[in-house]
């Protein structure tokens, strides 16, 4: 799946714009990777440099977190900003950060998230009534 397809799932599932007004975040993809298939996605609650390094570590493809590195306005992107982009960009790992959306639903919805042949599934305790 690509982070195009990760990108229109994740909106479907935390519905982005209805925190539009509310949300200063920059809700969605960050930092986008090649274009590159992604397998794996690593979770995160924020996109600090050792955060990005393990997902690195992990084999990730795209790194989800809560707080991610672009809030409001544009910022510039020097120092540690810049360090952790260049991180991302290196090794062709998409970032995605959602923000308010995020907590809106259940944290089994993401955590029971799984990859299956045809795509993403709910594999969530809820997902399946055993909860």
């Amino acid at each position: 799946m690509t982070s195009i397809e990760l990108n229109r799932w994740f909106a479907g599932l935390l519905q982005p714009e209805l925190f539009e007004s509310a949300d200063p975040s920059q809700n969605g993809i960050q930092v986008d990777n090649n274009g590159a298939d992604i397998s794996r996605v690593a979770f995160a609650v924020d996109a600090c440099q050792e955060t990005i390094d393990r997902a690195i570590q992990a084999g990730a493809g795209m790194l989800f977190v809560h707080h991610g590195l672009f809030w409001g306005s544009a910022e510039p992107v020097t120092g540690i900003m810049y360090r952790r982009v260049r991180t991302l960009l290196g090794a062709n790992v998409a970032l995605y950060a959602s923000h308010l959306p995020l907590m809106r639903i259940r944290r089994s919805a993401i955590i029971g998230v799984s990859r299956t042949g045809s795509g993403f599934q709910d594999s969530s305790p809820s997902a399946s009534g055993t909860e």
